[in-house]
């Protein structure tokens, strides 16, 4: 047996308005970024193992899991995000980790910098 290799975005959520959105308006609005950019293939290709792992409403960062591979079809949409749950919002990608561990520390450090 192979293992599923995974990459982990870290991404920032940047809302006009302090609304909560949940990690189902997270994942539903990747999905349909992902669709509009690279059709049906981009999502056929991301479904297997993408998960939003993480999210905190206070830091507003999220962990988007998602094949290795087709994790970059993920980031290049990511940014082209302009709506969650109906509410303006826009997602910024802060790193591109190989394990949640090491975007914990990443996300830990910079927030130390600050």
């Amino acid at each position: 047996m192979v293992r599923f290799k995974k990459r982990y975005c870290v991404v920032e959520l940047v809302a006009e308005n302090c609304v909560y959105f949940g990690r189902d308006g997270l994942q539903k609005a990747v999905v349909e970024a992902v669709k509009r950019l690279h059709g049906d293939f981009g999502v056929s290709a991301t479904t297997p193992g993408f998960h939003v792992k993480y999210f905190n409403i206070k830091t507003r960062i999220a962990f988007v899991s998602v094949g290795r591979g087709p994790h970059q079809l993920v980031a290049s949409a990511l940014p082209l995000i302009t709506q969650i749950g109906g509410q303006p919002a826009s997602v910024r990608i802060i790193h591109l980790a190989a394990s949640m561990r090491h975007g914990f520390l990443f996300v830990k450090d910079t927030m130390r910098r600050s």
